[in-house]
């Protein structure tokens, strides 16, 4: 299973958002799928220049007995 997120951009990556689609995850953030496909492509990282926050997605895979 993959797990979507937007993470903070530092060293702690601190999760801001997690879905389990891309699509899912763009919903959250009120954003399109294309926005975060082409974010992850590059570096990962997006600036929000009106709040001055940086973020990065990150797409994680976790082992089903993680889950339990």
């Amino acid at each position: 299973m993959t797990v979507w997120m937007m993470v903070t951009a530092d060293k702690y990556e601190l999760p801001l958002a997690v879905a389990e689609s891309c699509g899912e995850l763009a919903d959250i953030l009120g954003v399109t799928r294309s926005a975060i496909s082409h974010a992850l492509e590059g570096s990962g990282y997006r600036k929000s220049i009106e709040r001055n926050v940086n973020r990065k997605y990150v797409k994680v895979k976790v082992e089903e007995e993680d889950l339990v």
